[in-house]
């Protein structure tokens, strides 16, 4: 019996050593998170998470290992939302406007003319409304919104077909839409026929003459190299969309309290980043579709207000989907 008691007290200590061992192991290798966003190599969205990355293994010294698979290599937006539902990925970024499949909320970004500038526009989504947005759609979603952020610039009107000054010229163009309605009612109250093409597809649809155009920011534009299948470019504004930076909330919930509190000290730190350097590289974005023969074309004044005419419009129109007065608080935040 004795001897029987003292092996089994071996073994438990061997067990207890062989366990401590593994732990410490894991913990040497640290957490590998996987982050997969649809930025292309050296765009604003890119190094704005190489930024998140660099914060975060330096404040958890090295604990958390932030694994990047950009320009779509592991997921879109749309998948990469369903992968972190699902706790297939653990990080991800999305556009607000190809989130509409699931949830209105950023549905008033999409509105014509609702931000003043991009520098007004980081007051709304770094600011109290946005992290009123970020907890809600979290909520809603079962994700861990982080963080907003930008690429720099409104969207620009692009096609291959003719030079457009104003919104006559779009007469029988079909640009490529999204999945929000927003955005298919501006480019139709512009006299465009929009035409929903999936974000890999639209490449090829602009070669074959499927679309004749796209209504996108200028690092869309020329890190998906649609810019090699445009020849006019016209500076119209109207909407900015933002990034969502998130977490699955398994892999949130998984974190210490103070990995957790690391977390999202690295993403004020990225956000604050993005906001800085996205605006600036703007003016390289336009070179870069210049250097391949692209005419950038700016509205004059009275072109312009014929181009914000459709604003009232198609706000009107999606007052019954969209709170007018959380809009009203959108325009006094920019103030």
């Amino acid at each position: 019996m004795k001897g029987e008691k003292l092996a089994g007290l071996l073994l438990a200590a061997i067990i207890t050593l062989v366990m401590g061992f593994q732990v410490n192991e894991s913990q040497a290798r640290g957490k590998k998170i996987r982050f997969a966003h649809t930025g292309g190599p050296g765009s604003a969205i890119d190094l704005t998470y190489i930024k998140f990355k660099e914060v975060l293994e330096k404040e958890t010294n090295g604990e958390l290992e932030i694994i990047l698979y950009g320009a779509g290599t592991l997921a879109g937006d749309q998948t990469a939302v369903e992968g972190a539902q699902r706790g297939t990925i653990d990080m991800g970024s999305a556009g607000t406007n190809n989130m509409a499949p699931f949830t209105s909320k950023f549905l008033f970004g999409d509105l014509p003319y609702i931000m003043n500038s991009i520098e007004s526009s980081h007051k709304v989504w770094g600011g109290e409304i946005g992290d009123e947005l970020r907890k809600e759609v979290g909520d809603d979603l079962g994700i861990k919104g982080l963080f907003f952020a930008g690429v720099g610039s409104f969207r620009v009107l692009g096609n291959n077909k003719k030079p457009v000054h104003v919104p006559a010229d779009l007469q029988g163009l079909k640009i490529r839409a999204t999945a929000t309605p927003v955005e298919q009612a501006i480019l139709t109250a512009w006299g465009a026929s929009p035409t929903p093409v999936n974000w890999p597809e639209v490449y090829m649809a602009l070669e074959q003459k499927v679309v004749d155009g796209t209504y996108v920011q200028h690092m869309w534009t020329t890190t998906a190299k649609h810019h090699e299948a445009m020849d006019y470019y016209t500076e119209v504004g109207g909407v900015q969309n933002m990034h969502l930076c998130f977490m699955s909330k398994r892999t949130w919930d998984k974190l210490s309290k103070e990995q957790q509190k690391a977390v999202e000290k690295a993403a004020d730190a990225a956000r604050a980043y993005n906001y800085d350097i996205a605006p600036k590289l703007v003016d390289d974005l336009r070179k870069e579709m210049e250097k391949v023969g692209g005419k950038i074309y700016y509205p004059t004044a009275e072109e312009m207000e014929q181009w914000k005419s459709i604003k009232e419009g198609i706000w009107k129109q999606f007052s019954d989907k969209i709170d007018m007065n959380f809009v009203q608080r959108v325009v006094d935040a920019q103030k």
